[in-house]
């Protein structure tokens, strides 16, 4: 009983210490926002025993329109996100149910599509937005975002897919169920872990990706 408490007990001190050193940054990134502009560097000791001094978000919220820019990176990464997990979702399900003529020469296809640096594709896709007059505007982000993510959806969700027992869709297909209640019933409320992990990359590739533009 004393070994495994004081094994617990290490285990739990050796996270402990670990969020503690993850979690230092982040701290000192929060802390550095308090301060004002005479610090470039600021030492961690500026750092903590700094007055906080509101001043900069005022500046940021009120003079730099950020408000506005925020809400405009949460709608696009939002929808971008359930767009790709949806679609790549649907599309995994399409390569696990059926079976079709180069269902797996499309599949490699999508694989080759993930090797293909971003920075490669930058000019074709300003290419198409502006072809369908879409330059400036929401849908033509969501587009891009959208494509860009169904594909890495689709490779995510295929392997959790193909885990799912067939007696399932079997019991909904004797029971006069089609491909989308299978779908609607079975895959996706089983695969909300996965879902779930899916959408916490899709939102941050995308909100990195907007940072970045």
């Amino acid at each position: 009983m004393n070994g495994n408490f004081f094994s617990k007990l290490i285990v739990y001190l050796f996270l402990i210490l670990g969020v503690i050193v993850f979690i230092t940054p982040f701290i000192y990134m929060v802390m550095t926002t308090f301060i004002n502009g005479a610090y470039s560097l600021p030492k961690p000791q500026e750092v903590f025993t700094a007055v906080p001094n509101f001043e900069n978000y005022e500046i940021v919220w009120n003079k730099n329109n950020f408000f506005r820019y925020f809400l405009n990176s949460l709608l696009v990464a939002g929808v971008a996100t359930v767009g790709s997990v949806f679609l790549g979702a649907l599309t995994a399900y399409a390569f696990v149910r059926f079976t079709f003529p180069g269902k797996e020469l499309l599949f490699r296809i999508f694989l080759f599509t993930m090797m293909i640096p971003l920075v490669l594709a930058i000019v074709p896709q300003f290419t198409v937005i502006k072809n369908l007059g879409l330059v400036n505007t929401y849908w033509g982000l969501w587009l891009l975002y959208i494509g860009g993510g169904v594909v890495g959806s689709t490779f995510f969700l295929r392997g959790f897919f193909e885990t799912v027992p067939k007696e399932l869709e079997e019991s909904i297909l004797m029971d006069g169920g089609g491909n989308w209640t299978i779908f609607r019933r079975i895959y996706l409320p089983l695969s909300k872990p996965a879902l779930g992990t899916m959408a916490i990359f899709s939102f941050s590739g995308t909100w990195m990706n907007i940072s970045l533009r």
